[in-house]
């Protein structure tokens, strides 16, 4: 579990204690946004990388954003970037998150990154308010009805990210 710097206290909804009795490390880092859950079965990649060379902070997290959102549309999730709520969201009427975008400026450098539910437990997230907000969250195989293995969303993402990033 790791807690941006817009985490407020009524985001967690276990204590310290209820989180460690559930193996579950909390972790304070300095990207922006609020609390989230890391686990296996979850696409995590930082993109390091002078921002200046991208076209600034903004340009950089859209390009990640359609980086993300490409990569979840290749496995047949249809999904939308919202801009009120960061990520990327499926589709539906209630839409639902299925990656979160994260990231930090220091020194003209991003750190951190993103993270894309490829198939992963849930229940770690109903331990929180998943990013400030009250809205479900997915995940690929969910979406798609099967396993798909995270090793197939990894590749995709290596084969497209100069594509998209660049």
């Amino acid at each position: 579990m790791t807690l941006g710097r817009r985490t407020e206290q009524k985001h967690l909804l276990l204590t310290p204690e209820e989180f460690s009795e559930k193996w579950i490390d909390v972790v304070q880092v300095q990207r922006g946004g609020s609390a989230t859950y890391h686990g296996p079965g979850q696409l995590v990649g930082y993109v390091i990388c002078k921002v200046s060379t991208l076209g600034g902070t903004y340009k950089l997290v859209k390009k990640i954003l359609n980086l993300v959102q490409s990569a979840i549309e290749a496995f047949r999730v249809d999904c939308k970037v919202d801009d009120n709520n960061p990520g990327v969201w499926t589709s539906d009427e209630i839409p639902r998150k299925i990656a979160a975008v994260g990231m930090q400026i220091k020194e003209g450098y991003s750190l951190h990154g993103f993270a894309i539910n490829v198939d992963l437990p849930l229940a770690p997230f109903t331990y929180i308010v998943p990013c400030g907000l009250t809205l479900p969250v997915s995940t690929i195989s969910i979406e798609r009805g099967k396993k798909i293995p995270i090793s197939d969303v990894r590749d995709w993402v290596l084969e497209n990210f100069e594509k998209i990033i660049a």
